[in-house]
């Protein structure tokens, strides 16, 4: 065994030395850390885009029902029924329409309004928005249905909801009078959504403008994502 072989081979069976071993272990930390720094970015990168697409289909949901529904309001086929509208507020928009009941033909209209979802209303649960603005009261609440059974929910989390109006003459408001409810034509619908969880990666300062101009915004600046969605609807029948 050469000079060489003799020093390689005291080597190996002196093992690591103190100072190895701790760069090892701290190379080992380093290397563990990045890796953790990593797969929590990713994990809260998911969940933010979790938390918005959640809140799209949410509003989205509402938005289809909302639409299926008021593009019928004033339904009156037989022209006995006198189907129109019957509440216009910023926060609560409501309807009557004849869309069945006929002795032969029961999804066909019989010229009455005492048939299910005949009359129809959009809004908050009066429990969740006492006074009737279209803000929920403590922060969130369910988008309801009501067809005279009691507010149904068809969208959770939601903070705000304006209804505002189309007249005939081009008039926009949010207000109309009883007398200016056979003149409205179309509905413009405001939708602002809230995270169902705080993101604490993420604070809100901003502020969102529904379509008749009216600004919401958090009372102060949070950690919950929002999104505000706009649709007008034609009410067909009324055109």
């Amino acid at each position: 065994m050469n000079r060489y072989q003799r020093i390689l081979r005291a080597k190996a069976q002196s093992g690591f030395s103190l100072v190895e071993l701790f760069m090892t272990v701290a190379i080992m930390g380093m290397v563990a850390g990045a890796v953790f720094t990593v797969y929590r970015s990713h994990q809260r990168s998911h969940t933010a885009q979790e938390a918005v697409a959640d809140m799209q289909q949410n509003i989205r949901a509402a938005m289809l029902v909302m639409l299926r529904d008021i593009r019928e309001a004033g339904c009156d086929p037989t022209g006995r029924a006198e189907a129109g509208i019957t509440l216009a507020t910023p926060g609560v928009f409501q309807f009557t329409r004849d869309i069945g009941g006929d002795a032969d033909h029961p999804n066909e209209a019989n010229g009455s309004l005492t048939d299910a979802n005949e009359n129809v209303a959009f809004g908050f649960s009066p429990a969740d928005d006492v006074g009737r603005t279209g803000i929920a009261d403590a922060g969130t609440a369910s988008l309801g249905r009501n067809t005279g059974g009691g507010f149904q929910p068809i969208a959770d989390n939601i903070q705000a909801i304006e209804f505002r109006y189309i007249l005939r003459d081009g008039t926009l408001t949010i207000r109309p009078n009883a007398a200016q409810f056979p003149s409205i034509i179309g509905v413009q619908i405001s939708l602002l959504a809230r995270a169902a969880r705080p993101d604490p990666d993420y604070l809100d300062t901003g502020s969102y403008t529904t379509a008749a101009g009216t600004v919401w915004r958090p009372s102060s600046p949070d950690h919950f994502r929002r999104r505000l969605e706009t649709l007008t609807v034609s009410l067909r029948n009324r055109l």
